[in-house]
């Protein structure tokens, strides 16, 4: 016990977001749960959740934030200002002099929230605040209006579910409202039902929960599977050697796939962008002709525009470039490739690189990775020889 306590006081560390942990491998409850939120906390740190964690009305929270927040939180709230609060087309001059005047209000709002002083003085407020009955979002609805800044904020981002899958739902439900059966639903009535549709799912899951708590159940066998999770939480490094295998191979399918070579409209679409994305984006591969390495971009496409044939090809870029700089300042650190080009060269390139965890197969060797009514790609499903 001695150990363990000497261990938590020395685990967090300036600015607060990198936390260092003495058990580094994962021997302890403790090192497993910092191993996974080092894994993901790139994503769970989202500006959203920095500022529902500075507004949230909970004492408990309140106290832990006004002695541990940092001034990433604080930026991550004024970013929101700036997306929410201010028009989007307002030019620079007046949008800078618009946060010189929205920021300060904000944290003015923000130091008597946390001080429980001008419009926040009232007990009873911070009785509601108490007893868990009251979301925060609610309550900032109901105990800020006085507020010009912070109620606004407070609201979106406290309201926020936690979790994807109310999102994944409502775009399963939208893209079905936009099928060709019904392409005459207009989009304002198609968000309409999609919203709806995830509100009933969302009410379902809270009643599935709460029989599950009634029975003194949290968490199945299907979380796990969901999570990617052993029966004992236990991260990849102290995971069975197969099991490792498993969940850090990825699978590359080296030809072109039916779904690949359905035609595009001259608009393209969004959706048969993000599945060539997550199909080449990220592999590398080397160009045969002047031996350099190339990476596909994770986040674009070079759309061809050919009557009758439009398609997204693979831009290519070196590991000097850099986003932020225009392309055409680094003509040389980019290149535009056809699929059925490069999808040979990265085929040979992780056949010759096995240690990297990218299996190649070949056309016949593995089921295509057709996409399911759930939205799903089976990405691991081997063609039986039979």
């Amino acid at each position: 016990m001695e150990s363990d306590t000497e261990s938590d006081s020395n685990d967090v560390l300036d600015p607060g977001d990198n936390i260092e942990v003495v058990d580094s491998v994962g021997h302890t409850l403790t090192g497993r749960i910092m191993l996974a939120w080092k894994a993901s906390c790139a994503d769970l740190l989202h500006d959203f959740a920095r500022a529902a964690f500075l507004f949230s009305p909970n004492p408990t929270v309140q106290e832990y934030v006004i002695n541990n927040h940092v001034q990433a939180d604080k930026d991550a709230a004024e970013r929101l200002i700036a997306k929410w609060l201010i028009p989007e087309r307002t030019l620079r001059t007046e949008r800078s002099r618009l946060m010189a005047s929205l920021v300060p209000t904000l944290w003015k709002e923000w130091g008597e929230f946390c001080n429980h002083t001008g419009g926040y003085e009232k007990e009873y407020m911070w009785i509601a605040a108490c007893d868990g009955k009251t979301p925060p979002h609610l309550w900032h609805s109901y105990f800020s209006g006085h507020t010009k800044v912070l109620q606004k904020l407070a609201c979106r981002v406290c309201s926020k579910v936690l979790g994807i899958g109310s999102a994944e739902r409502s775009w399963k439900k939208f893209k079905g409202n936009m099928s060709a059966e019904r392409s005459k639903l207009s989009p304002k009535k198609a968000k309409m039902q999609a919203t709806i549709a995830s509100i009933h799912a969302a009410e379902n899951n809270d009643q599935d929960r709460a029989k599950r708590m009634r029975a003194g159940v949290l968490w199945d066998d299907e979380d796990f599977a969901t999570l990617h999770l052993d029966p004992h939480c236990l991260p990849l490094d102290c995971a069975h050697g197969d099991e490792v295998v498993q969940r850090t191979t990825q699978v590359f399918r080296g030809w072109l796939e039916d779904w690949e070579q359905e035609s595009v409209g001259p608009k393209g679409c969004p959706i048969f962008e993000r599945r060539i994305l997550k199909k080449y984006g990220g592999l590398n591969f080397v160009d045969p002709v002047e031996g350099k390495v190339f990476s596909v971009h994770q986040d674009r496409t070079s759309f061809q525009k050919k009557k009758g044939a439009n398609s997204y090809e693979m831009f290519c870029i070196l590991d000097d470039f850099d986003d932020i700089v225009d392309d055409d300042n680094q003509e040389d650190k980019w290149e535009e490739w056809f699929r059925d080009v490069a999808i040979e060269e990265i085929a040979e390139y992780y056949n010759k690189h096995k240690e990297l965890g990218v299996v190649v197969y070949k056309d016949g060797e593995i089921n295509e990775s057709d996409v399911d009514e759930e939205g799903k790609e089976d990405d691991g499903s081997v063609v039986d020889d039979m």
